[in-house]
């Protein structure tokens, strides 16, 4: 509980942070924005191209982009600092959260949001209602993508939190925490696109397909009994798949030697 307690109150420091830089910050959020919507136009024209996509039409395949978007968007705002672990371990910054009494990922979490990112959230957010009011989706499915969101977001947490265990063995050298941003291109398009081999890496292996994929297409079918055990379903596995990426981090962070700057 005092993690939870402590997530609200660094929330709120780091938005009075980002507030800070004034005019910077919201200019920050139009420009994502801005960057989303020409991603979008881009989008729409493949989509023209190819009215159906492995049996996903237009506006099922914009609400698949949505969910991605929002978990994609949610882990910048929120868990980005990660990709600064090797800075923080090469210039011997890294150190200063070890001697704190919270996990050191806690404070590198909290230690400040990504201004941009939340123009990202805001297009993926607008991208979930706009869709699901055109697939004619019950609305209280609304709060739910959002959720569900942020248990994705857990996910790319993941994964950037395995690459910078590199850092740890290497004091910085090498690092692959930047693989997120890999991950979410393939999240753009339905898994199957890409092969039984990968659906099944996807979904059994690492639990990309639970971020959107399979949210997704259970969502679309209308079932509200089914959507409700996949949202629990998605947030537990996406859940454990985040806490397991932090204990083999807990790991190899006993193995870590400091730089001594």
């Amino acid at each position: 509980m005092i993690y939870i307690r402590l997530f609200f109150q660094y929330f709120q420091l780091n938005i009075k942070g980002l507030k800070s830089y004034g005019t910077d910050f919201y200019i920050g959020i139009f420009a994502m924005m801005l960057k989303n919507i020409s991603s979008l136009i881009g989008l729409f024209f493949v989509y023209t191209v190819i009215p159906k996509i492995d049996g996903w039409n237009f506006y099922e395949l914009l609400y698949l982009y949505s969910l991605s978007t929002m978990s994609f968007a949610l882990w910048r705002c929120l868990f980005m600092n990660t990709l600064n672990i090797s800075y923080y371990i090469r210039n011997g910054i890294f150190d200063r959260f070890l001697v704190k009494p919270l996990h050191p990922l806690f404070q590198i979490f909290m230690e400040g949001f990504d201004d941009d990112a939340w123009g990202d959230l805001i297009v993926g957010i607008f991208l979930n209602v706009f869709t699901t009011i055109q697939l004619k989706l019950p609305l209280w499915l609304i709060p739910y993508t959002i959720v569900l969101s942020f248990f994705g977001s857990l996910v790319f947490a993941g994964f950037s939190i395995l690459g910078s265990i590199f850092s740890l063995r290497t004091v910085g050298v090498n690092d692959f925490s930047d693989i997120p941003y890999l991950i979410f291109e393939f999240m753009k398009y339905p898994l199957t696109l890409y092969g039984t081999l990968f659906s099944i890496l996807f979904t059994y292996v690492i639990p990309v397909a639970w971020i959107s994929f399979i949210p997704s297409k259970i969502f679309l079918s209308g079932n509200i009994l089914v959507s409700s055990y996949t949202l629990i379903g998605s947030c537990i596995i996406t859940l454990i798949f985040f806490l397991v990426t932090c204990l083999v981090f807990n790991f190899y962070l006993k193995e870590y030697t400091s730089t001594g700057t």
